[in-house]
């Protein structure tokens, strides 16, 4: 007897019913379908393939941003989560032989859903201390952004700004819309390059702020490099390149072993004018003045200056004119007035000093720690007597400055221009075989003059002391690139030195600009990010770097305009804690005889007002990292503490790696999930949750001769011999009557 057959399909839509209700069926058959689960995992398998090369090529930090927490990937995690949903959920009522299947589907879902969970609400980031030092803020990497301190006229901030900015990991102008260009390029894909953009600028200052700040260019890792330009209200600058033959040596090397030591830049705001540096066997200074009769003191110094050297006293006569005197100090007495010829101003030498220095703006102007003075009380008529000086090598200072009251200084009734030749050997200049000085004028002029030791044998049985420098040649006008010898020249001499001025600006700026450098590419994200800012305030606009310092501490920078001072930092973000952690006491050790750290261990106060904790004694170490309030501290590393100069002070700073996974659960959850319905349907098929089918094939078949009765068709069922059908098109468990 032939077997009738029905066919019951889930998901199945009567032709008759309206064309929505069909097309919804159609679109949510389609999403539960093994096509679209074949299409969205070989589509996320060429994804992850080609993740692996994207960050072969360029990174993890590229892959992060480009592909795993791209708008694509998200779409394609999406689909292949609703497809699981729809295939699961389309089989509904499950029958009890599916709870594998069910449970397993359930698990991909969770883990997907957690994955997505954690990414959209942890937190992560970094913490640190030095010893004493109070940790309360979560220091976000990832999150930058350049923070603005305004100033008041004290220099006292009085409000600050964050600019979120993120420049991402590929340099400017790659990165974003130029990154797949420059891919373009390096695969030898030949196009159009001078129809892209150039550069790119971004604002990220908002409308409403008092200034506005734009983003120029950015490096993702980059290097600091000095650059000296013409500028308005700039310093006297000179690049200056010594040459040296050592003795035994036949060719001529540089003095300086960068060519940043070679600029000498006078700093701002300084009353000497001068700024001086010791290198190799000789100290090198350059001056700055603005007054002719400054220059005539340079090139013409006095021929028999004596031990204590003269001062040349400039005046006016009664006649209007202007007048010089030479005070030979060597033979002057204190306090013995006398009178200056045709006028009627008496001077009265007070002292001659030399004395020892710790001021830093001295030290670094005379490359020495003594200072030479000469002090003259002097009277116009039965006026009062005014104290003036005369510094040597430092033509420039007033002669008369203001009382370290702060009061205002009297006018001078006269100039003093101090010579004192510098002494060869002594304790500030031990070993140092002489002093080149290189003056520079308003007129764009350059002179020069050297001073060498005195040669003059020490007699017998005397102890050899430092002696006055000597005047070694003429002094002379110096033009730029002409080599000058200021010590040796002949072949018999053991050391020849030579000097030339590459560079000289009257009025120049000192600015630090930042170039990119490659990192390995497993190391991409660990440099330190530069950005060329943009900043307008009141109309007035000027550029200017920040940079990502090294270690945890914010370093800002003051950027001046003419209404308003700022200072300017790139930071990021620094999440205050619930609580805070104070850094007690800090231990790291190291393998014998290197610098590889083996062990860190850091012993902390806790305190949380809220819960009622105060000064909780906690140990955190490598293997004993601290959760409180849903945030764990790692112990990772740790910083040297440096001082305002860049050298090491011996201490170190506590750095913790901090984090919060909010889907953490909801991974494992998943992930348990996924194992149980794999062990409910590979090992508990076979009569646990089924007796292999008949039942529901039972149930199936009176369902269908229920149905046949209804229709008044009533036929009979034979179950002697399965009859195979045609699968149709997206038909889903199939029940076979």
């Amino acid at each position: 007897m032939a077997k009738s057959l029905t066919i019951e399909r889930r998901g199945y839509i009567d032709p008759s019913r309206p064309f929505v209700l069909r097309a919804l069926m159609a679109v949510y058959r389609f999403l539960a379908s093994v096509k679209l689960a074949v299409i969205s995992i070989s589509s996320l398998a060429a994804t992850l393939c080609y993740a692996t090369w994207f960050e072969k090529a360029h990174g993890g930090p590229a892959t992060q941003e480009y592909v795993y927490q791209g708008v694509g990937f998200s779409i394609l995690l999406a689909f292949l989560a609703i497809n699981i949903f729809c295939a699961a959920s389309i089989r509904y009522p499950w029958k009890r032989r599916q709870a594998g299947f069910v449970v397993t589907h359930i698990g991909l879902l969770t883990l997907i859903f957690g994955s997505w969970w954690g990414f959209k609400y942890s937190d992560e980031g970094r913490a640190g201390a030095p010893e004493g030092g109070v940790i309360d803020k979560l220091i976000r990497d990832q999150d930058t952004l350049v923070r603005i301190k305004s100033l008041d006229r004290q220099g006292q901030p009085e409000g600050e700004y964050e600019l979120p900015f993120k420049g991402g990991p590929f340099n400017w102008p790659e990165g974003r819309w130029h990154w797949w260009q420059s891919l373009l390029v390096r695969i030898g894909f030949d196009s159009k390059t001078s129809d892209w953009p150039e550069g790119r600028y971004e604002v990220i200052s908002n409308p409403k702020q008092p200034f506005k700040v734009a983003v120029k260019e950015y490096y993702t890792a980059a290097m600091p490099r000095h650059v000296h330009i013409a500028g308005v209200d700039g310093t006297p600058m000179l690049r200056l390149r010594p040459m040296i033959k050592a003795p035994g040596k036949t060719t001529m090397s540089d003095v300086f072993e960068t060519g940043e030591e070679r600029w000498f830049v006078i700093p701002a705001r300084t009353m000497g004018y001068r700024v001086s540096r010791k290198a190799g066997p000789a100290t090198f200074a350059f001056l700055y003045v603005d007054k002719p009769e400054l220059v005539e003191d340079f090139l013409n110094p006095p021929k028999n200056p004596g031990t204590l050297g003269v001062a040349r006293l400039r005046y006016v006569d009664k006649s209007n004119k202007p007048r010089t005197y030479e005070v030979r100090l060597d033979d002057t007495k204190p306090e013995t007035p006398f009178t200056l010829p045709d006028s009627d101003l008496t001077v009265t030498l007070v002292a001659v000093e030399q004395k020892a220095t710790d001021r830093d703006e001295f030290i670094q102007a005379l490359g020495d720690t003594e200072l030479r003075v000469v002090k003259f009380d002097v009277q116009k008529a039965n006026g009062p007597k005014i104290t003036h000086a005369g510094f040597a090598a430092q033509p420039m200072i007033p002669a008369v400055l203001a009382s370290e009251e702060g009061q205002k200084a009297d006018k001078p009734l006269l100039s003093i221009g101090y010579y004192r030749p510098p002494t060869l050997g002594g304790a500030g200049m031990a070993g140092n075989f002489g002093v080149v000085e290189v003056m520079g004028d308003s007129e764009n002029r350059l002179y020069y003059r050297v001073f060498g030791r005195d040669e003059t044998p020490t007699p017998p049985g005397e102890t050899k002391t430092p002696k006055t420098g000597v005047l070694k040649g003429t002094p002379g006008p110096l033009r730029l690139d002409d080599s000058i010898t200021a010590f040796g020249g002949n072949p018999n001499m053991p050391m020849t030195l030579t000097f030339s001025a590459d560079q000289y600006l009257t009025s120049g700026e000192e600015k630090t600009i930042y170039e990119p450098y490659e990192l390995p590419i497993g190391q991409r994200g660990n440099g330190l990010a530069a950005a060329l800012l943009e900043m307008t305030v009141d109309g007035e606009t000027k550029e200017f770097w920040v940079h990502r310092p090294p270690g945890l501490n914010t370093k800002f920078e003051p950027v001046r305009f003419k209404s308003k001072a700022f200072e300017m930092a790139f930071d990021c973000d620094r999440k205050p804690l619930p609580f805070s952690l104070k850094l007690i006491d800090f231990d790291v050790d190291f393998e014998p005889g290197t610098q590889q750290a083996t062990k860190f261990v850091s012993q902390v106060e806790m305190t949380d007002q809220e819960v009622g904790i105060k000064n909780k004694p906690i140990t955190i170490s490598m293997n004993q990292p601290l959760t409180h309030r849903k945030l764990t501290f790692y112990q990772s590393s740790y910083e040297r503490l440096r001082d305002a100069n860049g050298r090491e002070t011996g201490d170190f700073q506590s750095v913790f790696q901090v984090g919060y996974d909010a889907g953490r659960f909801l991974k494992y959850l998943g992930c348990a999930l996924v194992v149980l319905g794999a062990f409910l349907q590979f090992y508990m098929k076979s009569g646990l949750f089924t007796d292999g089918g008949k039942r529901d094939d039972q149930k199936a078949a009176d369902r269908a001769r229920r149905l046949l009765e209804r229709k008044g068709k009533p036929q009979p069922l034979t179950t002697t011999k399965p009859v195979k059908t045609k699968k149709r098109k997206n038909q889903h468990d199939d029940t076979i009557l």
